[in-house]
C-alpha cells in the first residue's frame, strides 16, 4: 500500500508522500529506521524538553493573572515562536517564519485549553510537545524550518488553527476549558 496525498483541489491528481526528506535523515543519516526511531525519541523529548516549564509552568499562569486564557494564549505564542527565531537564521525565509508562527499560535491556543482543563497539567502539555516534535521529526511536514514539503506544513497548520477556532468556541475565550478555572499565579 502506497500512502498518497491529493495536491490542488484536483481529486484525480495524486503524488506518493515522499519520506526521502524528513528530518530525521538530516540528523541521523539516510539509513535510519524511522520506525525504530518513535519511541525512544518521543521519550528523549518528553524528558529533555524543558520548554513546557517555561511556557505552560511559569509564563502562561503569570499572563492569565492579567489577561485572558485567549489573549495570554497568543502573547505566549508570539514570545514562543520568536524563542525559535535562531532556528531560522542559516536560511531565513519569510513565508516558513509565517507559517511557522501560524502553527505554535494554534498549538499554544490548544496547549493552554489543556493546560486549563487539566488543572495545571505539565505532564499533559509536555507529552502534547514531545508528540509534535517527534511527528516533525520523522513525518515529511516542513519541520525542518525550510521550504520543503511547505504545502504539507500549510495544510497542516491551517488544520489546527481550524481545530483552535472550535476548542475557543467550544471552552470559551476568557478560561479556555469548560469545567476548571484559568491556571495562576499570582
Amino acid at each position: 500500500m502506497t500512502l498518497r496525498l491529493y495536491s490542488g483541489f484536483n481529486s484525480n491528481e495524486t503524488h506518493p508522500i515522499d519520506f526521502s526528506d524528513v528530518l530525521a535523515y538530516e540528523i541521523f543519516g539516510p539509513s535510519a529506521n524511522l520506525v525504530l526511531l518513535i519511541i525512544p525519541f518521543f521519550l528523549f523529548d518528553a524528558i529533555a524538553n524543558g520548554e513546557e516549564m517555561g511556557w505552560r509552568g511559569y509564563v502562561l499562569p503569570r499572563l492569565q493573572v492579567k489577561y485572558s486564557a485567549l489573549t495570554a494564549s497568543l502573547i505566549l505564542a508570539v514570545i514562543w515562536a520568536f524563542w525559535h527565531v535562531p532556528k531560522f537564521v542559516t536560511h531565513w525565509n519569510t513565508i516558513t517564519f509565517l507559517w511557522f508562527t501560524i502553527d505554535v499560535i494554534a498549538k499554544a491556543i490548544l496547549m493552554t485549553w489543556m493546560f486549563n482543563s487539566t488543572k495545571g497539567s505539565l505532564l499533559l502539555v509536555t507529552l502534547f510537545h514531545a508528540s509534535f516534535n517527534t511527528a516533525g521529526l520523522l513525518l515529511p511536514i516542513a519541520n525542518n524550518l525550510t521550504d520543503t514539503n511547505m504545502n504539507m506544513r500549510a495544510m497542516i497548520s491551517t488544520l489546527e488553527i481550524i481545530v483552535a477556532v472550535i476548542v475557543v468556541i467550544y471552552a470559551g475565550a476568557e478560561r479556555l476549558s469548560r469545567t476548571e478555572p484559568k491556571q495562576v499565579n499570582e
